[in-house]
């Protein structure tokens, strides 16, 4: 199985380096990131006494993004990222707390690069939309503790709630035209998700935390790879001919 998923690969990046287009590029792209997401922001701990904290650790991101170029320097589109941050640990007396999100982002995009003219192509990319984001606030006991009643070593959740709301994404990075149908980017961005209210669960209120409100700025890096597609304008890919200047029909001499 996995023989034909690299021979299936390997046959489509050739595929990629031998198919050439017109002379310009095609309108349409469609690319794959995958990277890490590293959380800015922080959230007070309230009565626990753990002062702030990260919303999460470093974690992953992925996502897929549909640009169609609208004029030789600007594309529009939209995407769709999902980012996972990983656990912020830290101890709270004889417990051990962790935040953590997870989230998707729908957002409209909008690219902005100089005409392209050589392999390499920076870019400004600008980004509104919608985010759903789950945040997590657990409790465990701490190495050679256990809780006083029921499972002596469980995890307990503190708030556990998803909620929705507005994302805005900017960022720069470099395309690198492998073929005019394959390329490779490299990219940094910022992802800044708006301040929602995280409600706890029976347990926390059980501690005396009834809600966590907090947002999210987050650091991108992504490597992305894309293809693109479509019928490139005859415009773009032809020199119309020089208007020729109109000329009378010549008089020839000795004509019958």
């Amino acid at each position: 199985m996995r023989v034909k998923t690299v021979s299936a690969f390997a046959g489509l990046l050739a595929l990629c380096f031998f198919v050439q287009p017109a002379n310009a590029m095609s309108p349409h792209s469609l690319s794959v990131g995958i990277g890490g997401v590293f959380p800015y922001t922080e959230i007070d701990t309230g009565p626990l006494g753990a002062g702030d904290q990260r919303v999460g650790d470093n974690g992953a991101v992925v996502g897929l993004r549909y640009l169609f170029a609208s004029t030789p320097r600007i594309d529009v589109g939209g995407s769709i990222e999902f980012l996972s941050t990983g656990k912020e640990a830290y101890t709270i007396g004889t417990a051990v707390g962790e935040h953590y999100m997870n989230s998707t982002l729908l957002m409209v995009n909008a690219k902005i690069h100089p005409e392209t003219t050589n392999n390499f192509v920076p870019y400004f990319l600008g980004g509104i939309g919608l985010h759903s984001t789950e945040f997590n606030f657990d409790l465990s006991p701490a190495p050679g503790f256990v809780w006083s009643s029921g499972n002596p070593t469980e995890t307990r959740p503190v708030i556990s709630d998803t909620q929705t709301g507005m994302a805005v994404s900017l960022g720069l990075g470099v395309d690198y035209n492998v073929t005019p149908n394959f390329f490779l980017a490299f990219e940094g961005r910022l992802d800044i998700l708006s301040k929602e209210e995280y409600e706890a669960t029976a347990y926390g209120q059980s501690i005396g935390i009834l809600q966590a409100e907090t947002g999210a700025t987050n650091g991108i890096l992504q490597v992305r790879a894309g293809f693109r597609f479509g019928k490139v304008s005859e415009d773009s890919t032809s020199n119309p001919a020089p208007d020729q200047p109109k000329t009378m029909p010549a008089k020839v001499e000795g004509a019958i």
